[in-house]
Parts: structure tokens; sequence; C-alpha cells
């Protein structure tokens, strides 16, 4: 059974394309003309409503924003044109803040849940669960299906190089789990490696200097590096790469000529 809210999205796969949506998709955009207060006072007649809220709220909590800023809310909806069934869908329900702004939130489906949705929520995306942590096991066969297709993919010409990239004059070799780090000269040998780019910030990291050359070429301790650095070396390791230039590391930064 519907609730009023629910009522209000029927027939939203018979829409026309509009002049400003995505090519190959119909959007139907739901009148803003829905209170916060409307959607909690379904929640406790509908259960989808109730969903709606409770992952509502969970997406304030987590970005630090108080429900009483808000407004009013409404719910886009995208669905693939018959004559392009391959379009992805999507639901979107955006909030207008006190201040005019806006925050939207994506709606779709877990591929294991088995709970009755109303009509008015037909064809809602499904997805599959997200682990919160970048460096799940997840998120690295992802990543590694993404370089994989880098070094097939005729389409990526430029990123097709059979013998690997010409390593840089030095780079860190991460080694196994247990492995000790260090800084390596190269010998102009080619070699795939991870290049990492980031934000010195105000906090003193580690670094390469002409004292500490040495040193780094023996041993680096995981303890001296910063959780940026360790976490770069951690998905090195478990891409299954054995080097990574870190700049602060493989420059000698008291060296003009490096």
């Amino acid at each position: 059974m519907s609730c009023n809210i629910c009522n209000k999205f029927k027939g939203v796969g018979k829409l026309r394309p509009e002049e400003d949506a995505p090519v190959g998709i119909s959007r139907k955009h739901v009148p803003r003309d829905l209170s916060w207060q409307d959607l909690q006072t379904s929640a406790k007649i509908c259960h989808c409503c109730e969903i709606l809220v409770s992952g509502c709220r969970g997406c304030f909590k987590q970005h630090g924003m108080d429900e009483e800023q808000v407004e009013s809310f409404s719910i886009r909806f995208f669905y693939p044109n018959y004559e392009d069934e391959d379009a992805e869908v999507d639901k979107v329900v955006s909030f207008m803040l006190q201040d005019g702004s806006y925050f939207n939130i994506e709606l779709f489906a877990i591929e294991e849940d088995d709970c009755p949705v109303p009509d008015a929520w037909e064809s809602m995306p499904v997805s599959q669960r997200t682990s919160f942590r970048t460096d799940s096991p997840d998120a690295i066969e992802i990543i590694k299906s993404w370089m994989q297709l880098c070094a097939d993919d005729s389409e990526h010409v430029d990123c097709i190089k059979p013998d690997g990239p010409e390593l840089p004059r030095r780079v860190v070799d991460v080694g196994d789990v247990d492995g000790v780090l260090c800084v390596v000269k190269t010998q102009g040998e080619s070699a795939k490696y991870i290049c990492l780019s980031h934000c010195w910030g105000l906090t003193q990291i580690i670094t390469t200097t002409q004292d500490t050359l040495q040193e780094r070429k023996q041993r680096i301790g995981m303890q001296d590096l910063s959780n940026t650095f360790r976490d770069a070396i951690l998905l090195t390791r478990k891409l299954g790469l054995s080097y990574i230039w870190i700049d602060s590391l493989c420059i000698i930064q008291d060296s003009r000529t490096d």
C-alpha cells in the first residue's frame, strides 16, 4: 500500500525526455512541496518512508548536518528511455536547506535486500553494498580491474606500455608484508610503480636529505611514516607492485641538482 508521498511518484515510467535531461534519460522532478516534517509523519505508517528517513538521518549525521536545517525536499527520478535500455537509472532525494543550499542523496537497493516497496518506487536501481574502507578486498579488485583495462583496452592507447614505464631515478621498494622498506637507486630499468601525489601540509613529514640518504637506502621504518604514506605503501603491496615514488623520500630535499 502506498502512502500519500509515495503516490506522488507514480507514472514516472511514462515520461518524455526533458530538453536538459542527460542523453537517453527521461526525468521527473517531483514538485518541491514536501516538507521534512511531512516525510517524518509519513514514516510512522509507511515502511518505505521510514527507510528513507532513517537513511537520510544517517547521511545527515555523517556530514555533520542538523536536520532542523531542512526546509523541504523533493525526489528526482531518472529513467532510461525505451530506445536506450542500457542507460543508467538514478533516483536522487534533494533537500533544500534554510540557507538556500542543497543536499543530495542517491537512492538504490542492495542486491540481497528482500523488502517490498510500493509500485511508485518500481525500477529502483540495484547496487552492491559498498565497504566503508577503501582497502577492502572488493575495492582492491576494482582497482586491479581498472589497471587491467588500461593495459588491455585498445582504446587506452596512451596507457598501454608493454614493457612497463622506465623507473624514476629513485623509488621506494615496499618489500612484502613483513619486508623492509628502503629507497633504491635505479639503473634505467622498467617496471610498474605507483606515484603518490599528496599535500605536504603544515606537519613535518619524513624526508630524504644528503645526511639521511644512506639511512633511507638501508631501511625506512613504517612507524616513521605519516598515515598517508603508510596507506599508499600498503595499497602498493596489495596491488602486487614492488615500487612507489614519493617525492619527499625519492628526491634529496636539500640538493638543488637532484
